[in-house]
Parts: C-alpha cells; sequence; structure tokens
C-alpha cells in the first residue's frame, strides 16, 4: 500500500511539472503574437469595409435621386423622410440640393453649408469640421443628391460625450489616424479601381496588446499562465510534502511558504505575466504605496497568495497536531505559548487595519459603497481583496487556536481577557485612539474560542455552524465599514483642504481655456480694426461694439472694464489722485499681482479682493486693448455645458463642486457663493487663530480655511446620514456571506455538493429569502419605468410651458418685425443669451429654410458638433407638416437632450422663424433622480434582506420545534421500555401530527410486548434446537462407547481392563465437549457488564499482538498511519473486552490460514473523521460470498469445530464501546476484518 502511495504521488508529481511546463511554454509562444500589431491586416479590413459601406452608401444615394422631381422642392423626399432617416440615420446623411441650395437634408449631424460647394464636398474621402466621411455625389441639371457616410469623428476637443473614434462599422481600434497625405508607415486604402482614397497611419504609443485585450487569443493566454502558476503550486506542494518522512511538520510548512512567496515575488519583480500588467488595474495611477504593492491589482494577487497560504497552514497544522497531554501538567507553560500565539493574531488585526487604510486613503478608487453607482471594477477589486485578506486572518486565527481548542472554559476566558487587555493598552496608546480599530481584534478572537467551545460541546450532527460563521462575518463587515469610512473620511478632508486652497487661488480654468477663442474672433473682427485706425474718436465705440459683439454668453458672468490705450496715453488712479502712463500701469499691475496661464496674453491676478480676476490684453503696433475682469459677487449659474469642454477642464468641474457647496468671505462678508447651503452674508461661528477648522450645523459639515486675515472660505458637505452606516454594513455582509458560500462551495465541490441536502428549516428560510429577492427584478424595472414616464411626462410639461415664456418674451421684442434678416441677428443673439439666463436654458431660432438666425450657445455650431441646419425630424413637422409644436429626444455624440420646437409669429400671425429650446443642463437630472432611487432602492433591499433572514431564524426555528421535538421523541423510543407521549394543545397540522404520533406510541407498545413474547418464543426454539444438535453430538460417541464395554463384559474380553481404560478416556472427552458447549451457551447468554475507561488503543493493541509474537503458524505486525505516529491513541471502551476481542479476530485469522503456507497476519491503525479504524487483515482462505450474510450469527461457524459464537461475541463487545465492525473478503485471497472505535475528547 505504501509502495503504490509512493508511486501515484510521483506520477501526480511529473504530471503537474510536464503540464505546468506545457501551459508556460505555449503561454508565451503564443502571447508573442499578441504583442505584434498587424498593420497590414487592420489596413486591409479597413479598405474591405470601407468598400462595403461605400456600395451600400452609392445604392441609397441612387435610390434617394432616382425619386426626385426638379422644382417640386423636394416634398417628395420629405414624405419619404421617416424611412429614410429611421434606417440610415446612425450610418448615412442624406443631403439634397437644388440650384446649389440645400433643400433636404437626412439629419443635422454634418456641418456643410447651406449653399453648394464643391472644394467642400467632393466624391471620396472628405475632411469636414466634426469628422471624416466618405462622400458620395449624384447631379442632374440642377440637383444634386449628395450621400456622405461617416468614417472617424474628429472633433476640435473631446470629452465623455466627444470621442474622436471610428465608426463602431468599421471596427478599427484607437491609436489610428486618417490622413491624405502618405506618411512614414502609413498604408494606403484604395478604392475598387485602384484610386487611393486616402491614408491609415498608427500612432507609435499604440499598443498592440490593448488592440488584442480580452480577445479569445487574450483569454487563451491568460488560462494557460493560470494553468501554469496552479500546476507549478501543486508540484510544489507535492514535492515538499514527501520532506515529511524526514522533517518535522513545521518545518514543512516553512519550506512550502518560503517557497511560494518565492514564487510571487518573481512574478511581481518580473510583472508575469505581461498581459496582466497591461491591464489599467496593474497601473499604480490608481493605488501604489510600495515596491509590495505597486497596484490594486497586486494588492489582489498578494491577497490571494496570502489567502492560500493560510488554509494551507491551517490544513496541514489540523492533521498534524502534536498530543497536548504533556502540556496539560505546566498550564503556566501552556498559558503563555498560547497567550502569545493570540497576541501575534491580535496584532495581525492592526496590520490588517494599516494596510486598508492605506489602501482606501493612497488611492483614487471610490469605496463609497452606499452609492453603488459610483463603484467601477476597480471598486470591487478593492473590495475582494479586503475579503481574501480578511478570511485568510480568519484561518491564521483557527491555526492559532488549534492547539488549545480543547482546554477547559476557564483556560480560555482567562487567556483571552489577559491576551486582549494587553493588546488594548498597547494598541490605544501607542498606535490607534479609533475605539473600533482598538476593540474589532479581541472580538474577533472571541467569537473564534467561542465557535471552537460551542462545537465542542456539541454532537457533530447537531454543530451549530451557522451561527458562529455569521458571527465572524459580523465583524468582517462592522470593521470593514469602519475602516472604509474611517479612510474615507480622513481621505476626502485632505482633498477638500487642497480644494479649499485651490478655490483660494480665485482660478477659473474655464475662463482661461475659453479666453483662446475670445481672443482670436477679436483680432479677425474687421469692424474692431476699422475702429483701430482712429482711435482717439471711437474709443467709445470700441468699447460698446466689443461688450456688444464679443462679450455675450459665458463672459457675462464678469464685470469687464474695457480701457483703450496709445502710446503717451496716461491715466488717473482715484484711490490715488495721481496720473500714471496707461501701458507703464497696466505693465506693472501684470509685474506686482500677474501669474501666468495658458494664454500668454490673459493674466490672473492675485488682488485678494474676493472674486476671481483677470487681466487680458489685445494689442497691436498702435493700440493695445484692456480688459479687466472681476467675477461677479453671486454669479448667475446657468450651467455652462459640459459637452463644449476639453475632457480635462470638464472633468476638472464634475470632480470639484458636484459635492460641495462654497463661499467665500472677505471681511467677515460674503462675496461669493456656489451650492445648496444657503450661507449667511456675515460670517459667524469664526475662528482667526486657526488655518482649518470644521464645525457641522444645519445638516452640513462645514471646513473654514482662513487663507490670510480678511479671506475666508467655507467649504461644506451634507453630514452623513444615521442610516448610512447601516446601509455600508448591510452591503458588506451581503459581500461576505457571497464571498463565505462560494469558499464552501468551492471545497465542497469535489466530493459533497452533489448529494447535498436541504432540510426543511433551511428550505424556510431560503424561501423567504428567495421571494424577496425574486421580487427585487419586477420592482426595479417597473418603478425605473414609472420613474422615466413621470419625468419624461414632467420634462415634456416643463419645456412646454418654458418654450411658450420665451416665446412671449421674443413676441414682446420682435413681433412687429416683418422678416428677422442680418441685421437684426447681432440684436436677437443679444436677446437670446439675455432670456437663456432669465430661464435658465440655451435657446436656438432658425429660419423658415431651416437655417439658424441665432443662438445663446453659438459655440456648439462654430466648432461643428452640429450642423447649422434644423433638426431634420423637427423641420418636418414644423415646416412641411405645419404642426404648431414638438418635443423629441436628439443627441450630440453621446449628449443626449430633450429639445422642443415652436413656430415663430409675428403680429400679422406670420410665421418668420422656429424657436428651439435644447435641454442641454436638465438631462442629468433625470439619471439622477433614478440613480438616488435604486440606491435607496438596493439599500432598502439590502436592510431588508438581512431582517428577512433574522426573521426566517426566528419563523423556521419556530415552525420546526415541534418537529424537532418529535424527531428527539422518536430519537428516544425504544421497544420494550415506556415511552412519553408529547403534549401539545394547539389544535392544528401539527396537533394532528403529535395526536397520530401519540396513538402510534401505544400501537407500538402492544406490539413491543408481543414482538418481545414471539422473539423470545422463537429463540429458546432456536436455541433448544441447537442445545439439542450439539449435546446429540458427543452423546453418540459416549452410547456406542458403553454398548462397546458392555458386550467386552459379557464376553469376558481378556483386554477387557484396557478397553475400560479406553472407555473411561472417551467418556471423560465427551463430557469435556458438553461442559464446554454449557460453557460457550453461558458466556453468550451473560456477557458481563461492559466497564468503559479511558485506556491507550496503542498500548492494547500491542499487548495483544506480543501474546501470538511466538506462533508458528504466522506472522503477526503492527502498522500505525503516518499521520498518527507519536500520538497518544486514547478511546473509551473496556480494556478486557476489547482484549478478548482482538484475541478472537487474531485466532480466527490464524485458524484461517492453510497448513502449509506462511500466514502473514497485519493490524494496521488508522484515522477516519472522529473514529480510529483496527484491521485485522490476513492471507487465509477467505469467506465465500454465500456466507458474508451469516458470519456474525450467533450459530455460524466457518470451522469444522467450535459453536460460532466468536464473532457474535466480538460484535457485542465492540458494539458496547460505542463501535462499528465489518468486513472484506474473498474466496481464496484472505480476509480483513475492520471495526471503529470514538476517538476519546478531552474535557
Amino acid at each position: 500500500m505504501i509502495k503504490f502511495l509512493l508511486l501515484r504521488t510521483i506520477k501526480l508529481q511529473y504530471l503537474f511539472i510536464t503540464v505546468s511546463a506545457c501551459c508556460l511554454l505555449l503561454g508565451l509562444l503564443i502571447e508573442r503574437t499578441l504583442y505584434t500589431a498587424d498593420y497590414t491586416k487592420i489596413a486591409e479590413d479597413f479598405e474591405k469595409a470601407l468598400i462595403q459601406k461605400d456600395s451600400q452608401l452609392e445604392k441609397l444615394v441612387q435610390v434617394t435621386h432616382s425619386l426626385q422631381i426638379p422644382g417640386s422642392s423636394n416634398i417628395k423626399t420629405w414624405e419619404n423622410h421617416q424611412g429614410l432617416n429611421s434606417s440610415n440615420q446612425n450610418d448615412f446623411t442624406i443631403l439634397i440640393y437644388e440650384m446649389d441650395s440645400l433643400v433636404y437634408w437626412s439629419n443635422n449631424n454634418v456641418p456643410v453649408s447651406k449653399t453648394f460647394d464643391r472644394d467642400e464636398l467632393a466624391n471620396g474621402i472628405i475632411r469636414l469640421k466634426n469628422g471624416w466621411y466618405n462622400a458620395c455625389i449624384q447631379e442632374n441639371d440642377d440637383q444634386k443628391t449628395i450621400g456622405l457616410a461617416l468614417i472617424k469623428h474628429a472633433f476640435s476637443f473631446e470629452n465623455k460625450f466627444l470621442t474622436n473614434d471610428f465608426h463602431a462599422s468599421l471596427r478599427i481600434p484607437k491609436g489610428i489616424f486618417l490622413t491624405k497625405e502618405r506618411k512614414k508607415d502609413s498604408f494606403p486604402i484604395k478604392s475598387p479601381d485602384g484610386r487611393i482614397l486616402c491614408y491609415l497611419g498608427f500612432d507609435n504609443s499604440m499598443s498592440a496588446t490593448s488592440q488584442k485585450q480580452f480577445s479569445l487569443l487574450w483569454y487563451l493566454v491568460f488560462f494557460l499562465y493560470l494553468g501554469f502558476i496552479i500546476s507549478a503550486v501543486r508540484y510544489l506542494e507535492i514535492l515538499i510534502s514527501q520532506l515529511k518522512d524526514h522533517f518535522d511538520n513545521l518545518s514543512v510548512i516553512i519550506v512550502f511558504v518560503i517557497s511560494i512567496l518565492s514564487l510571487r515575488m518573481l512574478l511581481l519583480v518580473n510583472q508575469f505575466p505581461q498581459l496582466l500588467y497591461d491591464l489599467p488595474a496593474f497601473s499604480p495611477s490608481y493605488y501604489g504605496t510600495s515596491f509590495l504593492f505597486p497596484s490594486i491589482g497586486d494588492f489582489m494577487l498578494n491577497a490571494i497568495t496570502i489567502f492560500y497560504l493560510s488554509v494551507y497552514i491551517y490544513n496541514n497544522s489540523r492533521a498534524n497536531m502534536p498530543d497536548r497531554e504533556k502540556d496539560k501538567d505546566n498550564k503556566v507553560s501552556l498559558l503563555l505559548t498560547s497567550a502569545l500565539k493570540i497576541l501575534a493574531v491580535l496584532f495581525g488585526g492592526v496590520f490588517i487595519s494599516y494596510l486598508f487604510d492605506g489602501l482606501i486613503i493612497n488611492s483614487t478608487i471610490s469605496y463609497n459603497i452606499n452609492n453603488l453607482f459610483e463603484l467601477d471594477y476597480l471598486s470591487f477589486i478593492g473590495y475582494a481583496s479586503m475579503g481574501f485578506v480578511l478570511f485568510a486572518y480568519y484561518f491564521f486565527g483557527e491555526t492559532a487556536t488549534l492547539g488549545i481548542n480543547n482546554a477547559s472554559k476557564n483556560f480560555l476566558l482567562i487567556l483571552w481577557s489577559s491576551s486582549s487587555l494587553l493588546f488594548v493598552a498597547i494598541t490605544y496608546f501607542f498606535i490607534y485612539k479609533d475605539p473600533w480599530l482598538v476593540f474589532w481584534p479581541p472580538i474577533f478572537i472571541g467569537v473564534l474560542l467561542a465557535k471552537s467551545l460551542i462545537s465542542r460541546d456539541q454532537k457533530e450532527t447537531q454543530k451549530p455552524m451557522m451561527y458562529p460563521l455569521i458571527s465572524l462575518i459580523i465583524v468582517f463587515a462592522s470593521f470593514t465599514a469602519h475602516i472604509t469610512n474611517h479612510g474615507f473620511s480622513k481621505k476626502e478632508l485632505a482633498e477638500r483642504k487642497v480644494l479649499a486652497e485651490k478655490l483660494a487661488a480665485e482660478f477659473d480654468p474655464v475662463a482661461e481655456y475659453l479666453y483662446g477663442d475670445l481672443e482670436k474672433a477679436l483680432k479677425n473682427d474687421k469692424t474692431l480694426n476699422s475702429f483701430t485706425d482712429s482711435i482717439a474718436d471711437e474709443r467709445t465705440n470700441i468699447i460698446e461694439h466689443i461688450k456688444d459683439k464679443h462679450l455675450r454668453g459665458f463672459w457675462e458672468k464678469y464685470d469687464v472694464q474695457i480701457t483703450v490705450c496709445q502710446k503717451g496715453d496716461s491715466l488717473l488712479i482715484e484711490n490715488e489722485n495721481i496720473t500714471r502712463g496707461c501701458n507703464a500701469f497696466f505693465n506693472a499691475l501684470i509685474k506686482e499681482q500677474g501669474r501666468g496661464t495658458i494664454n500668454n496674453n490673459f493674466h490672473f491676478l492675485d488682488n485678494n479682493n474676493g472674486r476671481i480676476s483677470y487681466l487680458a490684453i489685445l494689442s497691436n503696433d498702435t493700440v493695445s486693448i484692456y480688459f479687466e475682469m472681476d467675477l461677479k459677487i453671486i454669479p448667475e449659474a446657468r450651467g455652462f455645458p459640459e459637452l463644449l469642454l476639453d475632457i480635462g477642464i470638464s472633468k476638472h468641474l464634475s470632480d470639484a463642486l458636484k459635492v460641495y457647496s462654497y463661499a467665500k468671505y472677505k471681511g467677515s462678508k460674503l462675496m461669493s457663493q456656489a451650492g445648496d447651503f444657503p450661507y449667511t452674508s456675515k460670517l459667524r461661528n469664526h475662528n482667526p487663530n486657526k488655518n482649518f477648522y470644521e464645525y457641522n450645523i444645519d445638516g452640513f459639515n462645514h471646513l473654514v480655511y482662513n487663507v490670510d486675515d480678511t479671506t475666508t472660505i467655507v467649504l461644506s458637505k451634507k453630514e452623513a446620514s444615521p442610516v448610512d452606516p447601516i446601509i455600508r454594513f448591510s452591503y458588506l455582509f451581503a459581500f461576505f456571506c457571497c464571498f463565505a458560500f462560494i469558499f464552501i462551495v468551492v471545497m465542497m465541490l469535489p466530493n459533497k455538493l452533489i448529494n447535498v441536502s436541504i432540510n426543511f428549516r433551511r428550505r424556510i428560510e431560503l424561501s423567504m429569502v428567495s421571494v424577496l429577492l425574486m421580487s427585487l427584478l419586477p420592482i426595479s424595472i417597473g418603478t425605473k419605468y414609472y420613474i422615466e414616464k413621470q419625468y419624461n411626462s414632467r420634462n415634456h410639461q416643463n419645456i412646454k410651458e418654458k418654450i411658450q415664456s420665451v416665446l412671449i418674451e421674443l413676441e414682446h421684442k420682435l413681433a412687429d418685425e416683418k422678416e428677422l434678416n442680418g441685421d437684426l441677428k447681432e440684436y436677437i443673439s443679444y436677446l437670446l443669451t439675455k432670456f437663456s439666463y432669465v430661464f435658465f436654458t440655451d435657446i436656438n431660432l432658425y429660419d423658415l429654410e431651416g437655417n439658424l438666425i441665432a443662438s445663446s450657445q453659438p459655440k456648439i455650431f462654430e466648432e461643428g458638433l452640429i450642423s447649422t441646419k434644423m433638426d431634420s425630424e423637427a423641420y418636418l413637422q414644423l415646416a412641411i407638416n405645419e404642426k404648431t409644436e414638438f418635443v423629441h429626444k436628439e443627441d450630440i455624440g453621446t449628449f443626449d437632450f430633450l429639445s422642443a420646437y415652436i413656430p415663430f409669429r409675428n403680429q400679422d400671425r406670420e410665421v418668420l422663424a422656429y424657436l428651439n429650446l435644447p435641454y442641454f443642463a436638465k438631462q442629468e437630472e433625470v439619471k439622477k433622480e433614478i440613480s438616488t432611487f435604486f440606491i435607496a432602492l438596493f439599500n432598502v433591499y439590502v436592510v431588508l434582506i438581512l431582517l428577512s433572514v433574522i426573521i426566517a431564524l426566528v419563523v423556521s426555528n419556530r415552525i420546526t420545534q415541534p418537529l424537532r421535538l418529535m424527531q428527539s421523541m422518536l430519537a428516544n423510543v425504544k421497544l420494550g421500555s415506556s415511552n412519553e407521549p408529547i403534549a401539545w394543545n394547539s389544535k392544528d397540522e401539527i396537533g394532528s401530527l403529535v395526536k397520530e404520533y401519540n396513538r402510534m406510541l401505544k400501537e407500538l407498545e402492544v406490539s413491543a410486548v408481543n414482538l418481545a413474547k414471539s422473539e423470545r418464543e422463537s429463540a429458546w426454539r432456536e436455541m433448544a434446537k441447537q442445545v439439542a444438535h450439539e449435546i446429540k453430538n458427543p452423546l453418540t460417541p459416549m452410547k456406542l462407547s458403553v454398548q462397546h464395554l458392555e458386550r467386552a463384559w459379557k464376553d469376558k474380553s481378556p483386554d477387557w481392563e484396557i478397553k475400560l481404560s479406553q472407555f473411561s478416556k472417551t467418556l471423560v472427552q465427551q463430557i469435556d465437549a458438553l461442559s464446554s458447549i454449557a460453557s460457550e451457551f453461558s458466556n453468550f447468554a451473560e456477557m458481563p457488564k461492559t466497564k468503559r475507561t479511558v485506556i491507550n488503543l496503542l498500548r492494547v493493541i500491542e499487548n495483544t499482538i506480543d501474546l501470538f509474537k511466538e506462533s508458528t503458524l504466522a506472522s503477526i505486525s503492527l502498522q500505525i498511519d503516518s499521520s498518527l505516529q507519536n500520538q497518544k491513541l486514547m478511546v473509551f471502551a473496556d480494556k478486557e473486552q476489547l482484549n478478548q476481542a482482538l484475541n478472537n479476530l487474531i485466532k480466527n485469522a490464524i485458524q484461517a490460514i492453510p497448513s502449509l503456507e506462511n500466514g502473514i497476519i497485519i493490524v494496521i491503525i488508522s484515522k477516519k473523521g472522529s473514529d480510529y479504524i483496527i484491521q485485522v487483515k490476513d492471507n487465509g482462505v477467505g469467506i465465500s460470498e454465500s456466507e458474508h450474510e451469516k458470519i456474525f450469527a450467533p450459530n455460524f461457524t466457518t470451522k469444522t469445530g467450535g459453536m460460532g459464537l466468536g464473532l457474535a461475541l466480538v460484535k457485542n463487545m465492540i458494539e458496547n464501546s460505542g463501535g462499528f465492525i465489518w468486513f472484506e473478503s474473498k474466496k481464496g485471497e484472505g480476509s480483513s476484518f475492520y471495526f471503529s472505535l470514538p476517538i476519546h475528547q478531552e474535557e
């Protein structure tokens, strides 16, 4: 057997090293292809896709062009617009020009001129303001039909709504660009006739791996490397386990741990596998603290490694626990060594607190589990890592308490209290002042020790392991909820201080970004340039022109003072009552207070006036114009759309003040404010002696930053809700329950999961929780639908009311106009901008041909984000179908918004234009409302699930209590003794069941009496037959001997004395046989009372084997399982009966061996679960299958002599000691008799 196990181990060892090597080599070979970008193939695929797209576009243009009727104003095309637009809107744009004027457009995604320009639109690939397009033109006479297929977006800036990607249908990865000119390493893209359409170029920064991430090939390499690591670890485990024959268990564990940690360090240093380290999770930009923890991905791998090692150490320590009996005599030594182990675990909890604190503070990852929508996959990696670390901590704790699990309750209480007091004192005074961070490790150890006591005091079948496990998860969830909140609060406060300092700096990044456009517009203004030719007479006109023409929209949030200076001009400085040179004054101002920005001619002024101040300069050879800009005291907040901001600026805005309110005080007077909190006009509760301080008032936490003696910044955020900790705990409790469930399932998977059965009580609990979980999905879907419907309905109504209000205001100003021609455009722009601030919405106005007249947000059109043509669907409904109102959804990039249209009429009720209100700033509200609802719903459901679990436990306990009572009573039912009926007063289903049970008890008692009587009679009959049979055997030879002696007497036989002597001997032998028969029956009928005591099983077996050492019939040997070496095998049994049973089994084994063979008998001791297994194995004749069922019967024997009572006695003896006996045998191959005895557990 040992040889077989050794061969099996060697085979496994070679198997794992072979699999490991194959996986590694295949992974390395295939991974090389991941780092080799096939640019040629990308270009070829792009060319094929482009040709296919061009073919589709050409067919569409042909069909559309064939429908055109010259001079019909394309009414028919507009009538077919719905089908044309719906089927091709995402792929194609159709434009129809008549007499070089645009008369039809299928959508307004493409910014093209309203008059046909061959330089702008031509067959082939063209570059427009917002992207690259494939153009197809068909024309006849004065009519042109143009089809445009988007190839790649090319916005002038990018943000979360606008990305310069290729069209999705082309499947082109990032890092590739289009160009009309051939560049180095670019690939030509040709048409079917061989013409070069464009070139495809590749950025040097383009990563081949990033293009193939999460492809099938990527997953193949990933699983190959995973197979390599798992096989390598298993190989190390098998290889090192062979050291157990030469070294103690602790040494083997240390070698294995060092090997695994070395393997992990090797992978970390070499960043292997590379395909993992190319993922964002392994970037230090999200998290990184040290060489060991350079990224959140490495943190996760380290956590998994520690978790695996903790399980390995626990399993090996439990399987090789040394005998602790010697230590019992020295309780002080045991207490000290145990206390050191417990203290090591306790301080391990401190290290975990430090580790988790750093994980949260030193990362840009959100761990705000109260708002699930803030979390991303990196957040879940972080929480999973915490789970692995905490459950590793659990196994380390279990390992540390293994040696003391059997100690007395008083000993454990003294150990826990003394270790905890010492730990709390050290931790509180030298490490943490936070009570929860101090007390959670002692609570954890207390739960572990309580768990061991509960499991020890209960029978194995009744271990309530669920409750200790839930208690541990509660400790872990509470700690994690606290540490994440603790770290988040510290991190948030630090970030708020930085933000307060930034606000104190009084910068406006949006203004700095937009000034570049303003400067360009000023320089290109021909009217302004004409004014500068005669400065002396035109100063006022210059200032008025700049304010009316250029300082609209965003710049109206600033008070702007414009100063026009020529060389030699002077300024009167009023507060100083002195005159200074104009240019010299502003140059000195820049030198003293100015700070540079992204634009050389736009200077931030650090003048501590409580407002954001800038000085802009526009100059040429003859004149300089200075713009002194101060942010208005309480600036109007129309909500500048993020759509128009570059990604860097939009991110800054979104991160900066979404959560906070802030105020700026100058000399204790409010200068500016923003956000939800209503600040007082004068600063209260002010403490000028502290740089930073906090206070809570009106449900907000306020951070006060004293910039200097006069300037104060107050940055406020809503206080956490009292239920937030409960919600945080609920989520984490559910998360750790799932974590524990997955681990248990994985552990059970190899052998037990198939046979898992759920009892009645668990079914009740699962049913209650399942009903709750199943209701979550329909409620979520239904409520989401209802909220969206209600919100959309409300928004439709609001936008209709708002557009009517804007229309009324416009009619007051423009009702007497006959047409809105070019002379009115500037005035209309002024009105729209003014009304946009009044109604907090953007406003556009289109003429009757769908062309933009004016907009409060002209930058959208200037940047070419969309066309200056009106939305085609809206134009169809208002201009063609003559509807009086139209509201629908539109989009720019991925930015969706609601848009309303209404005709603008003059006092004669003539339609002059179409008024449009796009709800740019309002679309986020529905998402916020839905997310807020779902957060609340999930929070409520998590709490409800926890409550349902508690209620389910109580309810199921109440429901199953009578069933458990019946189970207990049924288990105690004994035939032939008085059984107690169940008292149950309720007349319900359980009551009926109890009534039937009590009735059956009475019937059972009657049946038991009758059965006992029948069995006794039957037994006596069988026994009488057997006794008669056995007595007849010696009586026959006795009768024959007497008859033979009588004949000899009558015949006066000369050898009478000899025959008398022979007769006497025969008679004595037969009398001895009768005596033996009587003794055997006496022994079987009256077994001596069992006297069970704690005995050393090994000594009993050794003593019994020693009795047969001198036997010449067989060699007898003893084998002990390696896991039981050097251990005392204590059992609770009758020593004399155990000796007798072993004697009988060994005698039977010797008697079963043929006389001509060398007998071999092996006694083997092993362990299974909570029992010792003793096997007596021989190489005798064996037992035939027909005899198997009768082997333990009292009157059965396979020998030529004997009563057949030996094995029956053995069976009784083993069962009296709480064990079981069985055997395995084949005729001619020998037999193996087994019996089990429960391991004695020390109290």
